[in-house]
Parts: structure tokens; C-alpha cells; sequence
């Protein structure tokens, strides 16, 4: 394998949250359980990753980068790259050396993020990030890159094994349109209101449930795909498909339980009419219908799954 050029493309802020003492989830998202605390100062960080190989021999990597400070705030911030080489190979590519400038700007960017986000919302910086020029330490840059190639080689490889064929396979072609885009966008409205904004939900124990089934790193990159409808139509792979069933199974079924009162309110104030919701439910159910009367493919079939008893 021949890396020409790995070139940084694109941030995101994914998600973002200050810390406030009326946020209900405050003692539950500053747990620090197995997250990496960071650089003499009162950190966590946390970093998932994904990858996939796109047509005419493109690749791109994804990291996200999540930076928490008790007392202030926490971001997560992905960071894309597109990968230049001949001969790819992800096997090759989990290499500490490789792997440790992609690592490093993605530190950065994330760093750099965090303070311009205490900075527009007049929070006051941590410690040493106050100063000009102030960096993680290389220390932790290199503790990321092995728990990555770690990562991967006993996690994520055998999950690219087992799962080539839908991995590989073109399952759905969303076109652009009115009925596609409220069906992607209007999915990962409710979702992110029950993972991520709104606080009338136990966001923090819904992440812990719903990312079992659908890994966090994994709804990311599904939403920052799903919701390009608007500038273009949207390819979903089989794996991209199992994994949306998911997120619209349970969408519906929160906004149709006794949890919409929390949702419905969210809705009206985006403009989302009954009318839009009505289409949603229809094309919905039209997707998850023709989703289960494909021939049953081994660990890719549609489970039953009561959410509105799973999310609180």
C-alpha cells in the first residue's frame, strides 16, 4: 500500500451540550467509567471511528472526538479525511505512524472547537486551554493511536468479515424529493432529540440503550448521510439500511407513545405541520414494510423492539 496523501475535508460538530445545574443529566454524562482523562487537566475524552471505501477508489476515515469538561462543557466533533493511495488496504492502514497525524488534527480541530465554543457562549476556559497555542500532549495523541489499532484489529475487522456482502451492497437509493427528505430528515430530528437535546428525555441512559443496537459511530455517519437529501440523492449500503430501520422504527413509535408530548412541541416549532407528519408515517411505514418482505439474510433482519418501554 502507497498513501500519496491524507487530506482533512470536512468538520462537524455532531453534538454539543454546556453544563448547567438545572441539566438533569449533568451527574450521569460526567461519569467517567472507561473514557480517557486527558492531560492533567480535568478531561475526558472519548474517540470512536469509522471508515468506508467509496466508489472510483476513494476512501475516507472518520473520527470522532468527543472533549468533556465537568463544571463547563462537552462537543463532539467529527473529522473527516479522504485517503489517496494505491493498493488500500485497512489492514495496512491501522498502523500507529499512519495513523498519528490523522490523530493529532483531529485532536486539534477538536481543541480548537471547544475553545471557540466557550468562547461565542462566554464560558470561561479550563486550566492551560486559556493560553495561546495550547495543544493536547503528545502523549495522548499516541494513547489514541494504539486504542484505535487496537480497536480495530479486535473489533472492527471482524465486524467488516462477517458483514462483507451487505458492507458492499447497494440496498436503497433514496432519491431527492419531498417525501424522502421529511423521511431521512425528519428520522434524525426525533432522534437526536431523544439521544442528544432535549432534556425532558434521560438522554444519557437512551445512548446506553440505543447505541447496542446501533453503534454510535454508526448512527453518525448514517445521519451525516442521510441528511445530504436535500443537495443530492442518498445511497444506502445494506449494512447503512439494517442500521436505518432502526432509527425510523423508533422515531415512529416515540412519536406516536406516550412520550410525543415531549416531541410534538419540537416538531411545530421547526414548521413540521401535521400534514408533514402524516407523510412521514406513511412513507415509513411503507420503507419498514418493504424492508421485512425481503428474503431474510442472516443477523440483518428487522427485530421487534418495544422503544417507548426501552426509551425514557
Amino acid at each position: 500500500m502507497e498513501i500519496k496523501e491524507i487530506i482533512l475535508f470536512e468538520l462537524n460538530m455532531l453534538w454539543s451540550e454546556i453544563y448547567t445545574t438545572d441539566n438533569p443529566d449533568l451527574e450521569n454524562d460526567l461519569l467517567k467509567s472507561d473514557e480517557i482523562i486527558g492531560d492533567g487537566l480535568d478531561m475526558v475524552l472519548i474517540h470512536n471511528f469509522d471508515y468506508e471505501a467509496l466508489p472510483d477508489n476513494r476512501w475516507e476515515f472518520y473520527s470522532d472526538m468527543t472533549m468533556r469538561f465537568p463544571d463547563v462543557a462537552s462537543i463532539t466533533i467529527r473529522s473527516q479525511f479522504q485517503i489517496v493511495a494505491e493498493d488500500f488496504d485497512w489492514d495496512l492502514f491501522f498502523d500507529e505512524e499512519i495513523l498519528h497525524p490523522i490523530v493529532e488534527a483531529s485532536l486539534d480541530s477538536t481543541t480548537d472547537s471547544f475553545k471557540n465554543f466557550c468562547q461565542e457562549n462566554n464560558l470561561i476556559l479550563p486550566g492551560d486551554m486559556s493560553k495561546e497555542g495550547y495543544k493536547v500532549g503528545e502523549e495522548m495523541v499516541e494513547r489514541l493511536c494504539k486504542d484505535l489499532v487496537v480497536q480495530y484489529f479486535n473489533h472492527r475487522r471482524f465486524y467488516d468479515i462477517d458483514n462483507e456482502a451487505n458492507l458492499n451492497k447497494i440496498a436503497l437509493i433514496c432519491p431527492m424529493g419531498t417525501i424522502m427528505n421529511i423521511s431521512l430528515n425528519l428520522t434524525f430530528l426525533v432522534m437526536d432529540e431523544i439521544l442528544f437535546n432535549n432534556k425532558n428525555f434521560n438522554r444519557k441512559q437512551n445512548r446506553d440503550v440505543f447505541f447496542k443496537y446501533v453503534p454510535e459511530m454508526k448512527y453518525n455517519s448514517l445521519r451525516m448521510k442521510c441528511i445530504q437529501i436535500g443537495k443530492h440523492d442518498v445511497t444506502l449500503t445494506g449494512a447503512d439500511e439494517f442500521f436505518f430501520m432502526k432509527c425510523i422504527t423508533c422515531a415512529v413509535q416515540m412519536l406516536v407513545g406516550d412520550k410525543s408530548d415531549f416531541l410534538i412541541p419540537v416538531l411545530e416549532e421547526r414548521n413540521v405541520t401535521r400534514e408533514v407528519q402524516g407523510i412521514f408515517f406513511k412513507s415509513a411505514s411503507k420503507l419498514v414494510d418493504l424492508y421485512n418482505s425481503l428474503p431474510e439474510e442472516k443477523d440483518f433482519k428487522e427485530e421487534k423492539f418495544e422503544w417507548n418501554k426501552m426509551i425514557q
